[in-house]
C-alpha cells in the first residue's frame, strides 16, 4: 500500500474521531437545547410514549447525556491519539486495539439499543461502524509485517 493511500485511510479515521468528539460534546453540553429537539423526540417516543419525561426524570436524562457525551468525547480523543501516533507508525497493536474496541462497542451498544427498541440508535451505530470500518479494512494489510 502506498504511503499516500495509507494516509488517506488514516485521515479518514481521524475525521471519524473528530465526529465522535464533536457529537459527544454536543450531547454532553447541548442536550437540553432546541438544537437537540429531534434527538429528544426520538428518545422520548421510545421511553415516554412521545411525551417529555417529568422534571426529576428530565434531570436524570440530562445527567446521563452529560456522562454519555463526556465518555464519547474522551473515547474519540483516545482513538485520535492512537490513530495519529502508533497507527500512523503501522504498529499492529494499534490496529488491533481500534478494531477490538469498536467491535465491543458496536455489539453491546447495538444489542442494548435494539433490546430497548431505540432503533434510531441502531442506525447511528451501523453508520458509525461503516465509517470507521472502511478505512480499517482498507489499511489492514499495511499492518502485516
Amino acid at each position: 500500500m502506498s504511503d499516500s493511500r495509507f494516509l488517506l485511510w488514516r485521515n479518514w479515521l481521524l475525521a471519524v474521531c473528530a465526529i465522535v468528539i464533536v457529537f459527544g460534546l454536543v450531547i454532553a453540553l447541548l442536550s437540553w437545547s432546541p438544537l437537540f429537539g429531534i434527538f429528544n423526540e426520538m428518545v422520548n417516543s421510545v421511553f415516554w410514549d412521545g411525551s417529555a419525561p417529568d422534571a426529576n426524570t428530565g434531570q436524570f436524562v440530562l445527567w446521563a447525556y452529560g456522562m454519555l457525551g463526556a465518555a464519547m468525547a474522551g473515547w474519540g480523543v483516545t482513538l485520535a491519539f492512537i490513530v495519529f501516533y502508533p497507527y500512523t507508525k503501522k504498529e499492529r497493536w494499534a490496529w488491533n486495539a481500534i478494531v477490538i474496541g469498536l467491535s465491543l462497542w458496536f455489539v453491546v451498544d447495538t444489542f442494548m439499543s435494539a433490546y430497548t427498541k431505540a432503533y434510531f440508535n441502531v442506525g447511528v451505530n451501523v453508520l458509525l461502524i461503516v465509517l470507521a470500518g472502511i478505512p480499517l479494512l482498507m489499511s489492514r494489510k499495511a499492518f502485516d509485517r
